[in-house]
């Protein structure tokens, strides 16, 4: 069961901005939010969900999205975009691989497989600003995310802001994936893990499973993990005291 993730790729992005002239990295900034939104809003529809990446390329996670609403998904970029766009779409990341060429490529036979959602919330977050500032509290943030990451195998991972983080693996690698999560962490933090059938579903799992965690109280590496209702099909992890840095 893998992961189905596929590549947006603007194809010949860096000569289009260096066409804008000098004064250009404001209207770059401006047109990558936008397109982002675009895709973010479209893949939602379906189930599916983006992950920006460096914006001139992008992941699409797709586990149970069918092969005509990525095709759905391709015309709208490739109308938004102000540049051609490929789509290549494949299990787990060997689709990754910038090609340079436009067109849409489906090179799975299914996409029928569930999908996890780990969804990372930080503690301290609020407290550690506070202390250190906001510029080392979010260095501090992607260095966590970057060493969770590198550990998972084949995943997909998107920073969401905050102290939110959110890693999309096949669901019968959650237990890997789990692993690499508390070896990265380096101060409390509380896991919420979805499976689903789709991205949006599981992540709306995880979501679910983060609610009940903080309504508990607990922190930690506590994980629950949740169907496709949010209905809990396991929960794993004892409560620990809220970290000595959190403060009052």
């Amino acid at each position: 069961m893998p992961l189905v993730a596929g590549l947006i790729e603007l194809v010949g992005y860096r000569e289009w901005t260096e066409s804008l002239g000098f004064d250009r990295e404001w209207r770059i900034q401006v047109l990558q939010s936008r397109l982002y939104a675009r895709l973010q809003e479209e893949a939602a529809r379906y189930g599916a969900f983006i992950a920006p990446l460096s914006f001139d390329v992008m992941v699409v996670v797709a586990n149970g999205v069918p092969a005509d609403a990525l095709r759905s998904l391709y015309e709208v970029a490739a109308r938004e975009a102000p540049v051609p766009v490929g789509l290549r779409v494949g299990y787990d990341t060997e689709a990754l691989r910038p090609r340079g060429r436009p067109g849409i490529e489906v090179a799975v036979d299914s996409t029928d497989y569930p999908v996890a959602a780990i969804h990372v919330d930080l503690d301290a977050f609020t407290w550690l600003r506070r202390e250190v500032g906001a510029l080392d509290t979010y260095l501090s943030v992607l260095e966590y995310f970057a060493l969770a990451a590198r550990g998972l195998g084949p995943a997909i991972p998107v920073y969401l802001g905050g102290d939110n983080l959110a890693f999309f693996v096949a669901a019968e690698r959650l237990e890997r994936a789990l692993s690499a999560v508390r070896e990265a962490v380096v101060r409390g933090y509380k896991v919420g893990v979805g499976v689903g059938p789709t991205p949006r579903l599981a992540l709306e799992a995880a979501a679910h499973a983060l609610h009940k965690l903080r309504s508990s109280g607990g922190h930690g590496p506590e994980v629950v993990v949740r169907g496709r209702r949010g209905q809990a099909i396991r929960e794993a992890g004892p409560a620990v005291p809220r970290p000595a840095e959190e403060g009052p």
